[in-house]
């Protein structure tokens, strides 16, 4: 049996997350970018010793943890503060995803790795598949706001903090079109699925 790597990304909040949890329901073994990056800066940690170095303990809340809020509202206000956080971060994050990828290499499974910064911070090598997962640039923007509590001027800032979305789309092996319903979503997700199976049956899908 052998694994096959896919790599997920699309545009802040063009729904990765949604996409991911159909294709973990359908038996992938999914790693979230996000997740480890939550991870990393838990109280006690080197990520968050680092970012306290660059950023001092205005970023921290009373109890230690880091104010995600208030990082965020820095860093996406200036392309410098953006880049020397990733500077700090993203090794930490991509060392991570490594050592989830190859421990999953040992659960037989479709592995699908969601990365936001794919592009960004060039892990394209890594996979034998991008999936990018698309929507209308108003929509994201509508997402964005209301999911995250933002002003239209805010959203658009980290927005374009990114590679923008229709030049992800460009560059996809295979693309979500997610601005409908998520029953369209799924119907897409499930036809490249049987694609995908089809076309390698010495994949093993390690379905809960």
């Amino acid at each position: 049996m052998k694994n096959k790597k896919i790599g997920l990304t699309g545009g802040i909040a063009s729904g990765k997350s949604t996409v991911s949890k159909l294709l973990k329901d359908m038996g992938a073994y999914v790693i979230d970018a996000d997740a480890v990056a939550r991870d990393i800066v838990h109280p006690g940690t080197v990520g968050l010793a680092k970012l306290v170095e660059q950023f001092g303990d205005e970023i921290l809340l009373e109890n230690q943890e880091l104010d995600r809020k208030k990082l965020g509202a820095l860093v996406f206000s200036s392309p410098h503060h953006l880049k020397r956080l990733n500077i700090v971060i993203q090794p930490l994050i991509r060392k991570e995803i490594r050592t989830q990828m190859e421990l999953a290499t040992d659960k037989n499974a479709v592995i699908v790795v969601d990365i936001p910064l794919l592009y960004e911070e060039q892990y394209q090598g890594w996979f034998d598949e991008i999936l990018v997962v698309a929507v209308d640039a108003q929509i994201q923007l509508q997402r964005l706001m209301a999911r995250d509590h933002l002003s239209e001027a805010q959203a658009k800032e980290r927005i374009q903090a990114q590679i923008a979305l229709a030049e992800k789309v460009k560059r996809a092996d295979v693309v979500i079109d997610n601005s409908k319903t998520i029953a369209y979503t799924q119907k897409q997700i499930e036809q490249w699925w049987k694609q995908t199976h089809q076309s390698d049956k010495n994949l093993c899908y390690n379905k809960k």
